[in-house]
């Protein structure tokens, strides 16, 4: 029974590290996009 309760816990920061991960990597497509649309604002203006 301990094996089995180790494991979970360690799935479990895994998955906290990747939430903190994913987050930013969407930060920075967001911003990305943001400044994209953005340029062909000003190239339409």
């Amino acid at each position: 029974m301990d094996k089995p309760n180790k494991a979970n816990e360690k799935d479990k920061v895994e998955n906290k590290n990747a939430e903190k991960k994913i987050p930013k990597e969407i930060l920075e497509l967001v911003g990305g996009m943001v400044s994209f649309i953005e340029n062909i604002d000003k190239l339409n203006k």
